[in-house]
């Protein structure tokens, strides 16, 4: 289900760029009057293609839509998956909890053997 809502998500969007591609468009395309008959046939050539994306998307739109699965026959076999991904996701947040200690405990060891090298460094300079 959630494959066809990432779809259903991507359309919606594609729409809004066909929106937004046609309204640029006619602002482009739009004359201050109807003299200019190149722009005027460019304009119809435009709002065709628009019009066409847009009602395609639509229709897109609503396939996916109506293709998503009703709540109450995937009940059941939600809940277990959703049961399921609960306990994976459990088991590995106690494992990024145990990495996060045990690479907590080595940058400490980290930094005392840093510390016992700089101590080292300092020892070890002549004094003037």
């Amino acid at each position: 289900m959630s494959d066809r809502l990432t779809q259903l998500q991507e359309c919606i969007n594609e729409q809004a760029g066909h929106f937004c591609n046609s309204i640029g468009i006619l602002q482009g395309s739009a004359t201050p009057c109807g003299f200019d008959t190149n722009k005027e046939l460019q304009a119809d050539m435009h709002c065709d293609n628009y019009a066409s994306f847009i009602a395609r998307t639509a229709k897109d739109i609503e396939l996916l839509i109506d293709s998503i699965p009703i709540e109450e026959n995937m009940n059941d076999l939600n809940k277990e998956e959703l049961t399921t991904a609960n306990d994976k996701r459990k088991e590995l947040s106690d494992q990024l909890v145990d990495a996060m200690d045990d690479g907590e405990e080595l940058l400490s060891h980290l930094r005392e053997k840093l510390d016992q090298i700089a101590q080292v460094q300092i020892n070890s300079r002549p004094n003037k």
